[in-house]
């Protein structure tokens, strides 16, 4: 491990890698008892396990004595927690969960060609209670951030953003707002009447919404062109950079923590303070716990490739669609309403569709109890989704990721009254080289061809 990194793993991992507990003592515990391992791990997870909740993370323990371990398994979230001595509370290192299926140097390079597919942005949520021991081995993906406020600044640039700014002049007339005290203060010079000190409102390009905007770029502009970012990203706004380096040459920048949001301003202008305001709050928690929800991503993902489908062979795709309840509720814990990911209505046919980010097809052969429970939740929702459908034969769409786009079919057909149900579980890999092949797979199961 890296110097300042407790342990880390990927995310949807049923079992890591163990953990043992004489390790740990050696390293990270050396003041604690080591006579007592169990003791040292149990303190150390109960100690900690505030972190380990934040990020979806379940410790095992193993073994005893000396052989004592302790195996961790990871869900949905990726992001960065503190570890912190059971004995003093002070940090020790960093527990991290990266993507699944990356390499190389940048762990978020394939996270952003997925985001700039979809085209939606999913900010990293920060805990400000949770202190990290660095942020140098693993930070979350701001650059895609900085990107989307480049392209939206370029087009601000382009507008006549002015705001009248009261300045300091010297004029030969008397108007504005004089400086009568300076003024009688050299009543004695005769040039004085001719060099009048006053204060008037100017319209201007440089006023302070304007320099604290450059701010932010300087910002962005020293985050893209660091060693960090990869090139491809780089390249993607260089023209834009460029543009924006003489169209902000006469700007003074302003620090700032935050900007207002105006009413009036442009729309533009408006979304282009929010998106500042991105910028300014990540770079100023960056050695704050932090975690992204990457069942978001999939689920966003399995919405973009059937819309793509649906463009293709027609159709209406309809996201995160609801089922209201009609009645009201007789008890508090009754849901009000039904939300699959994605309605699919093509010529008159429905199909539901929900994405799982879930370590069921990168575990075909496990006998996990877990996934087992998992399955059978999430089959009994797409029944219940599929209720909705009038057809005698449905059928309706289960997404898993996985290594390699895969396909398997459940047929469910009932004797009593001999309808039936077909759900097809589809495996997608979070990698956009994929997609072609996702699509071509489903569009062949919705028109027969």
């Amino acid at each position: 491990m890296s110097s300042g990194i407790f342990f880390s793993l990927d995310c949807l991992t049923e079992i890591s890698k163990p953990l043992y507990a004489i390790d740990v003592h050696k390293k990270w515990l050396k003041n604690m008892d080591k006579r007592y391992p169990s003791q040292i791990i149990q303190k150390l997870l109960s100690y900690n396990s505030t972190s380990f909740k934040y990020l979806n993370v379940t410790p095992h323990v193993e073994g005893y004595d000396n052989e004592l371990k302790v195996y961790f398994r990871s869900e949905n979230y990726i992001g960065a927690i503190p570890i912190k001595s059971p004995e003093t509370g002070k940090l020790i290192g960093d527990f991290l969960v990266y993507p699944r299926f990356v390499s190389g140097k940048d762990k978020f390079l394939e996270y952003t060609d997925l985001i700039s597919i979809i085209g939606n942005s999913l900010a990293p949520e920060f805990n400000n209670e949770l202190d990290l021991v660095t942020n140098i081995n693993f930070k979350p993906p701001l650059y895609f951030e900085a990107i989307k406020f480049i392209d939206i600044l370029f087009e601000v640039a382009k507008l006549p953003w002015k705001k009248f700014k009261n300045e300091p002049i010297r004029t030969q007339s008397y108007k504005g707002n004089i400086d009568w005290e300076s003024l009688a203060n050299n009543d004695f010079n005769p040039e004085a009447k001719f060099n009048i000190p006053t204060r008037l409102n100017i319209l201007t390009q440089n006023h302070n919404d304007y320099a604290r905007i450059k701010y932010v770029f300087n910002i962005v502009r020293s985050d893209l062109f660091s060693d960090r970012t990869p090139i491809e990203i780089r390249n993607k706004v260089l023209d834009k950079v460029s543009f924006l380096d003489q169209k902000l040459k006469f700007i003074d920048a302003l620090k700032a923590s935050h900007i207002d949001i105006i009413k009036t301003d442009f729309s533009a202008v408006q979304l282009l303070k929010k998106q500042a305001n991105v910028i300014l709050g990540s770079k100023f928690v960056l050695q704050k716990a932090w975690r992204i929800d990457y069942s978001k991503v999939f689920e966003k993902v399995i919405q973009y490739i059937f819309k793509e489908v649906s463009k293709e062979i027609g159709g209406s795709v309809f996201d995160n669609y609801r089922i209201y309840k009609t009645n009201a509720s007789s008890n508090l814990w009754e849901l009000k309403y039904l939300e699959p990911d994605i309605v699919f209505n093509r010529n008159n046919e429905i199909y539901f569709i929900d994405a799982k980010y879930k370590a069921h097809l990168l575990n075909r052969y496990s006998n996990s109890d877990f996934l087992k429970d998992e399955f059978r939740r999430d089959l009994h929702q797409i029944l219940a989704y599929s209720s909705f459908n009038q057809a005698k034969n449905k059928l309706s769409f289960l997404c898993y990721p996985s290594t390699s786009v895969q396909i398997t079919v459940n047929n469910f057909i009932s004797p009593v009254n001999n309808l039936g149900v077909k759900i097809i579980m589809l495996g997608v890999p979070m990698n956009k080289s994929f997609f072609p092949k996702v699509k071509e797979l489903i569009r062949s199961i919705l028109t027969g061809n």
